[in-house]
């Protein structure tokens, strides 16, 4: 295994400018699991260079990936993302964040 500076995964080299899928995330966790895995790496980033948006599906399940590599000790970072995507990862996030809130209340 190698130690690397920084593990970056490049989104642009997955998928195109316009992310619409659940599947796109897949093969993109995918990815980053098959390098972590080839490295000592406990930290990752994803760098959405030249991506211009991320649908509501795409951010949550990228999300449903980042939180079971968290409870691996994994931690990923995103990088690079426009104002769009980061809204989007927020948005999908809080309203997960608010479901847990209800849950825990009930």
């Amino acid at each position: 295994m190698t130690k690397r500076k920084n593990l970056i995964i490049a989104i642009k080299d997955f998928s195109p400018p316009f992310i619409a899928s659940r599947e796109a995330a897949r093969i993109i966790t995918q990815e980053l699991i098959k390098q972590l895995s080839a490295s000592e790496d406990r930290e990752a980033f994803l760098d959405f260079r030249s991506i211009v948006f991320v649908s509501r599906s795409f951010a949550d399940e990228m999300l449903d990936s980042i939180e079971a590599l968290r409870e691996r000790s994994v931690r990923i970072k995103v990088k690079n993302a426009n104002l769009s995507i980061c809204k989007m990862l927020d948005l999908v996030k809080n309203k997960r964040q608010k479901i847990l809130r209800r849950l825990k209340t009930n």
